[in-house]
């Protein structure tokens, strides 16, 4: 039988300029504190669990004209001990094209990712990712065709993998999506979905 609990959602602002607490928790299993501190220049994240002691994580993120950069560190104890995985990113944006730069894993992964807005409907990107199990090249394109309608696609070009969708929007709250996957370029692979979503 499922175990009944009490869960309480709250903040507190004002101990500090530009500092916000946040709990949530239930009176069970959970107790989670989080804190976002805004600075001139920078934005500092945090959330811990507060219950447990298990799990707590600290976020950093800073911003200069075209330069938006950040860096992340996750903090886990288990029975085997502490474990800590560190990632940062950094991207740059000057009118219509962006490129950006992330490394994950302890720095042993790195994604290099780049678009450009060729128009107000046409959009196309590439992402290139390092790391244990070999290099993998994507690339991309978004097509707003009309207003309601936006058309997306992108290949994998290591794995030979292909995915295509097209989403219309019914009204505000409705939309519909068909897709489409190939797998090593095979017509033979071919799997269609189509997905509604209201809300």
């Amino acid at each position: 039988a499922d175990k009944a609990s009490l869960t309480t959602e709250t903040s507190l602002s004002g101990l500090a300029k530009g500092l916000k607490l946040e709990f949530k928790g239930n009176d069970a299993d959970k107790g989670d504190l989080s804190f976002t501190y805004k600075l001139p220049q920078a934005t500092l994240t945090g959330e811990m669990d507060f219950m447990n002691f298990k799990k707590f994580n600290i976020a950093a993120a800073s911003g200069m004209d075209q330069i938006t950069a950040g860096i992340k560190c996750d903090i886990a104890k288990s029975d085997k001990g502490m474990s800590t995985t560190t990632a940062a990113s950094a991207s740059y944006a000057m009118g219509n094209i962006f490129a950006g730069l992330e490394a994950t894993n302890n720095f042993s992964k790195y994604g290099i990712l780049a678009s450009f807005t060729v128009d107000k409907s046409i959009t196309a990107a590439v992402r290139a990712d390092i790391g244990s199990k070999g290099p993998a090249v994507q690339v991309g394109g978004v097509y707003k065709c009309c207003p309601g309608t936006t058309m997306k696609g992108k290949v994998n070009i290591m794995s030979k993998a292909l995915d295509l969708s097209v989403k219309q929007a019914m009204d505000k709250k409705f939309n519909v999506t068909a897709s489409c996957q190939m797998a090593d370029f095979s017509p033979k692979s071919l799997v269609f979905g189509l997905k509604a979503t209201m809300g």
